[in-house]
């Protein structure tokens, strides 16, 4: 008896020697404060950056130097998006010990500059895509602040216009002229019209490629189309087989106007079981809210069912109520789920579910036998 006190003693002695140890080379933020933040509020900079003085909700944060040098990165970029593309930004921190705790001081230094406005937007070489829309899409709009940090993180949106309609790799370069204030040019080359050739499927294992050919939304010969391609791999998704699917265009050697698309496929694993259990709520009868319960669950499921893309699980729930409620008994049930997203031929996504429950009754600990219920559910 005594050596297990003296562990345990040596134990709790040697974890706040870790912890003393561990506080002795941290260094946690005391203030920071801003210079020459004359158009942005620190409630703004505080929303974006990280490293932000304690306050009365949050505990005194950890100092790191490393995600103040992101903070500075983020700051600018801010800047940038008001307009203020003459910003200038120097931080610098000083450390004190007190009481054998170190506390830091960050001070930040602000040249603002000057805040530009858009005063022009000129497009050229867009004969698909209307000038409205594409100053509507990239948020350029006359005698507001210029958005350069905007601009670029919305170009991909232009991109997908010209994807939509068949113009899979236009070239699109913008060059900002800044004076008193900022005129715009843009230059598009739209390029040809991209027309679908073959469809190539890799990692696809035992399964039949008509699973897949058959979720396709295009056919040979279609003019590309972003939309078209990106539901079909939700529905390649959907089908429960594949974690991933993603569909590549390829151009076509010797053609200008043909891609083939390549379709990557990842398959989930084939056959698993899951189980969980613990003081979870759960519902003992259908449409009541949940109790908490000591449960388990256990199921067994097969992602492609003789290699079909038809789903198959068996899971088993058991559970006891932890409060005494009337009407409520001990629970176990078993169901049967199959689950298919085609049926004769038509995409028509549909889950049976077989089930069997038995609720077990008892009188002051006395078992008084059971209620049992069965029956099938059809959802689609």
């Amino acid at each position: 008896m005594k050596f297990i006190k003296k562990t345990l003693i040596y134990f709790f002695f040697s974890i706040n020697i870790f912890i003393c140890k561990n506080n002795e080379s941290k260094v946690f933020i005391r203030s920071v404060s801003f210079i020459g933040n004359n158009n942005i509020t620190k409630n703004e900079i505080f929303y974006i950056t990280r490293q932000r003085p304690p306050s009365l909700f949050t505990p005194r944060p950890e100092f790191d130097p490393r995600l103040l040098r992101l903070d500075v990165l983020t700051l600018k970029n801010f800047y940038f998006s008001k307009g203020f593309l003459d910003i200038a930004l120097d931080e610098s921190y000083t450390i004190e010990e007190i009481s054998e705790k170190k506390y830091v001081d960050i001070v930040y230094n602000i040249n603002e500059g000057n805040q530009y406005y858009l005063s022009k937007v000129d497009i050229k070489g867009n004969f698909s895509v209307s000038d409205e829309k594409i100053k509507r899409l990239l948020n350029l709009r006359t005698e507001l602040p210029y958005n350069p940090v905007g601009l670029n993180n919305n170009l991909f949106l232009i991109e997908n216009e010209y994807h939509e309609i068949g113009k899979l790799f236009p070239s699109i370069s913008i060059q900002d002229i800044i004076k008193d204030s900022v005129s715009v040019s843009i230059v598009i080359k739209e390029g040809t019209d991209i027309y679908i050739n073959d469809t190539n499927i890799n990692r696809i294992g035992n399964i039949d490629t008509a699973i897949v050919m058959r979720e396709l939304l295009y056919n040979h010969g279609d003019l590309y189309s972003k939309s078209k391609i990106d539901k079909t791999a939700k529905h390649l998704r959907e089908i429960g087989i594949f974690s991933t699917a993603n569909l590549i265009p390829t151009k076509v050697a010797n053609s200008d106007s043909l891609v083939d698309i390549v379709i990557e496929l990842r398959r989930y694993k084939q056959r698993e079981w899951n189980s969980s259990g613990g003081l979870d709520p759960i519902s003992f009868a259908e449409g009541t809210p949940p109790l908490p319960a000591i449960s388990a669950i256990i199921e067994w499921k097969n992602r492609a069912l003789f290699n079909t893309p038809k789903q198959f699980s068996m899971k088993i729930l058991a559970g006891i109520p932890v409060e005494k409620v009337d009407f409520v008994a001990p629970r176990l049930r078993y169901d049967a789920i199959l689950t298919s997203n085609w049926i004769f031929g038509i995409r028509f996504p549909t889950k049976l579910i077989g089930y069997f429950e038995k609720f077990i009754i008892y009188d002051k600990n006395d078992y008084r036998g059971s209620i049992d219920r069965y029956g099938a559910n059809l959802a689609q």
